[in-house]
């Protein structure tokens, strides 16, 4: 297979009560605001840091839609959740399931847009839509095992010369989150492509150096272990 290397690398944290883009990411611009409604603060910070990226590369219009394949990994199922479904009921006083089956069934106050809220799930369509990219795609669940499998087909890609770039985004909820926390969500893009003689960009790990480092060394309660890596040889 040949060798692939990181171009350029972009990771946003926020959360539910700031704005989450960083103020480095504050000159982006959505292309289609009317989205903005079905993005979770974790799809927001994938597709900003992509669009963080491609500010820098100044990749032709033709090389971003035509060229560039994008391979998506989803931390999480970010909506709906049991504050979505109840909206101010107080869900923490529900004792068992049982309970609260029978809260939401005979509820009145379920949010009208559960249905929009569950769009947030689908990064790829949305990541796909926002920047005009009609090349190769996948998408993958299971957090981090969901960016392995990206990781490797954006890769696959790239060897088969499917593609000239290959976009990898991973957006989700990031570390444990328990009961008392705040939940955050990251957006984290990588840009690789063919290994070129004649530019200095550092190598992608190659998939059985990744995948050994998932099964011996990340912590599977700390989502971030493993997107931590990858930034380590950026």
């Amino acid at each position: 297979m040949k060798k692939v290397v990181v171009v350029d690398h972009e990771f946003i944290t926020g959360d539910n009560s700031v704005n989450p883009a960083e103020n480095e990411t504050l000159h982006i611009e959505l292309s289609l605001k009317k989205n903005r409604r079905f993005f979770s603060i974790g799809t927001l910070n994938g597709i900003l840091s992509a669009k963080t990226i491609f500010s820098r590369l100044k990749l032709t219009e033709e090389q971003l839609t035509r060229h560039t394949g994008i391979y998506c990994a989803q931390f999480g199922y970010l909506h709906p959740n049991f504050d979505d479904l109840l909206g101010k009921i107080d869900t923490q006083s529900l004792n068992g399931k049982d309970g609260l089956f029978n809260t939401i069934w005979h509820s009145n106050k379920i949010n009208p847009f559960l249905i929009t809220l569950s769009l947030s799930n689908n990064l790829l369509g949305l990541v796909s839509q926002e920047l005009g990219m009609k090349s190769d795609c996948a998408a993958f669940l299971r957090g981090n095992t969901g960016l392995l499998a990206a990781l490797r087909e954006a890769q696959l890609s790239l060897s088969c010369n499917k593609v000239d770039y290959a976009l990898v985004i991973a957006s989700g909820i990031m570390g444990k989150i328990s009961s008392d926390q705040q939940k955050i969500e990251f957006g984290f893009s990588l840009m690789l492509k063919r290994e070129n003689a004649q530019e200095n960009y550092p190598h992608l790990p190659d998939y059985n150096e990744l995948l050994n480092y998932y099964q011996n060394e990340v912590d599977c309660k700390n989502n971030f272990s493993f997107v931590r890596k990858l930034i380590s040889v950026c």
